[in-house]
């Protein structure tokens, strides 16, 4: 198994932070309060792409690496501002916050101790903290379309590091720690990481960022921006060398594919559901079951799929193992299976079915919000391919989740990418309320007035 994650764990509890690293964080964290609204995220995307996780300050056993404590000037600035106001929860807000408790409650149950409660507080400061403060931050197209840019702008350095560390083996951030100095190599191929704990977290997050990238090429006066964005990450993600980021990217491109056909996407998701049905039939008359397909899959040579189809049917076997309160190891499920390598899996592990229903409820919720997206920005094709693009990288998200389980910067992407499209569906919702008040003022019928409002003046702030 690939333990470049591991160098992380050496630092938890220990306040351990390089000059430059703090020096960093002051300027990341002036920038924070001091930028405009829709470029505040900037210097958390420059932490993420550029500081390991292993930087961090320890107080009374209380853990706070740079990414909580640029959360924390970023919250800091959305109460001097009142940034929060107007921010519209929708449903997608509450489930994240259901999900949050679940997860919490049943961890602390499971283990009965403070030190749970002290573990669980740090990852929710990162996933709930981290995810309404982008849902403060980005309430518009424009917003969205200036942190697409900036995405771009900061594939230009990282994807010159990812070459260097490909070319010459030596990774330029293990100056930090929590990332080896000399890159890991398998099956001939060294596996680039970059600031990042692992190599295959690191593809994949390039990998989630491409669709963003790609709908600036419908973006008028950015075209050449977003072309250079996407060649940028996709240098990064085979400069990884790990098949799970090669197939978000597939996965990623499906997305896009389907954008052709997405008028028939009800039709679409039934015949993949029914597909899956027949195909597991049919291979379970050869002893095997779908998932067995992943014991198959080796896209650049060297991957542990047999490592993943296992842990997914231990998975499912044990699952009174971990139904009710989750489980505390997965040790003794099979060799090397304390590794859960599924962030599916590793929801129902620390919280149980209900933490796994609410997770699988949140992304599903997530999905359905793109569709009313798309269909409202129908007369603004830049807006289109924007709208589209999120339901892209949620895709290769999820296509990540099969193989991987998120940790450290990776864990603020994805709860970056639901807050996304929540904080848009939000604003659309906002700007429907607001197109029905201004049709009523105008002297409209009440049937005209209850017509969904479309496109009748420039929507969301583009």
């Amino acid at each position: 198994m690939d333990r470049a994650h591991f160098y992380e764990r050496d630092y938890y509890g220990t306040t351990f932070l390089h000059p430059l690293a703090a020096a960093s964080m002051i300027l990341l964290g002036i920038m924070t309060l001091a930028l405009p609204r829709k470029y505040a995220l900037l210097p958390l995307l420059l932490l993420i792409n550029f500081i390991p996780c292993s930087q961090r300050i320890a107080i009374a056993g209380l853990d706070f690496n740079l990414l909580r404590i640029m959360i924390i000037f970023g919250w800091t600035r959305i109460l001097m501002r009142g940034e929060f106001k107007d921010m519209g929860l929708v449903k997608l807000d509450k489930l994240m916050l259901a999900w949050a408790a679940s997860e919490t409650l049943i961890y602390v149950l499971q283990f009965k101790n403070f030190g749970a409660l002290v573990t669980m507080s740090g990852r929710m400061m990162e996933a709930v903290g981290g995810y309404f403060m982008v849902r403060a931050f980005v309430r518009s197209w424009a917003d969205l379309k200036a942190l697409a840019q900036c995405i771009c702008i900061i594939s230009i350095p990282v994807a010159i590091f990812f070459v260097i560390e490909k070319n010459t083996g030596r990774n330029y951030f293990s100056i930090f720690g929590g990332v080896p100095e000399y890159t890991h190599e398998r099956e001939g191929k060294l596996r680039a990481m970059g600031a990042i704990a692992n190599p295959i977290l690191a593809g994949c997050m390039w990998g989630a960022f491409l669709p963003l990238m790609a709908a600036l090429l419908w973006q008028k006066g950015s075209q050449f921006l977003g072309a250079w964005g996407v060649l940028n990450g996709l240098v990064v993600v085979v400069a990884c060398a790990s098949s799970t980021p090669l197939a978000s990217v597939m996965a990623a491109g499906l997305g896009g594919f389907l954008f052709l056909h997405r008028r028939k996407m009800h039709e679409i998701r039934k015949a993949i559901i029914w597909g899956s049905i027949g195909m597991h039939l049919l291979m379970e008359t050869q002893g095997h079951p779908l998932w067995h397909l992943l014991a198959r899959i080796d896209l650049v040579g060297g991957s542990t799929g047999w490592h993943r189809y296992n842990l997914i049917n231990q998975w499912i076997h044990r699952f009174w193992e971990w139904a009710l309160l989750g489980t505390k190891t997965t040790a003794h499920w099979g060799w090397g299976l304390w590794d859960v390598t599924n962030q599916f899996v590793l929801e129902s592990v620390r919280g149980g079915l209900l933490t796994l229903i609410v997770f699988v409820w949140m992304i599903g919720t997530a999905f359905r919000y793109v569709g009313p997206l798309w269909r409202w920005t129908e007369g603004n094709r830049a807006e289109v391919a924007m709208a589209w693009a999120l339901g892209c990288s949620l895709f290769a998200h999820i296509s990540s989740f099969i193989a991987v389980s998120y940790f450290g910067q990776m864990v603020i992407v994805f709860y970056m990418q639901i807050a996304l499209i929540a904080g848009l569906y939000a604003a659309m919702k906002r700007a429907q309320a607001e197109g029905t008040e201004e049709v009523r003022e105008e002297g409209e019928t009440a049937e005209v007035a209850s017509v969904p409002y479309r496109r009748r003046r420039p929507l969301l702030g583009a």
